[in-house]
């Protein structure tokens, strides 16, 4: 009985420590290992909310190139929306053009009949 109580209470006081007696190379979990733990958790959450905060400050073109797909961010995808776009407003400003070229062939044709008539 008194051998019995013995074990028990050695059990017991090695379960506390962290070791068991089957078990002879496992590390005691020391308080300044909890600290250190905690300092690592507590430093992970500050750069994660500095990064959060950081982030919301970045121009919204720079992050959306994180959230492409390989395959649209490797093909010519966005090149050629960019093609679109400049052969759209090119043929709008030829036609700007034209038009102002009709207006100042009018002008002129204007200018010489006005003279014609004076001279």
């Amino acid at each position: 009985m008194a051998g019995e109580r013995k074990l028990a209470q050695s059990t017991r006081s090695d379960n506390l420590t962290g070791t068991s007696a089957g078990s002879a190379g496992v590390s005691v979990l020391r308080r300044s290992d909890v600290f250190g733990w905690g300092v690592a958790a507590v430093a992970a959450f500050g750069v994660a909310v500095l990064a959060g905060n950081l982030a919301a400050g970045v121009p919204p073109g720079w992050l959306a190139v994180l959230h492409e797909t390989r395959a649209e961010a490797g093909t010519l995808l966005p090149n050629s929306r960019t093609i679109k776009t400049l052969q759209t407003d090119l043929a709008r400003s030829q036609r700007a053009n034209a038009v102002l070229r009709t207006r100042m062939d009018l002008l002129e044709g204007t200018g010489t009949i006005a003279a014609r008539r004076i001279g």
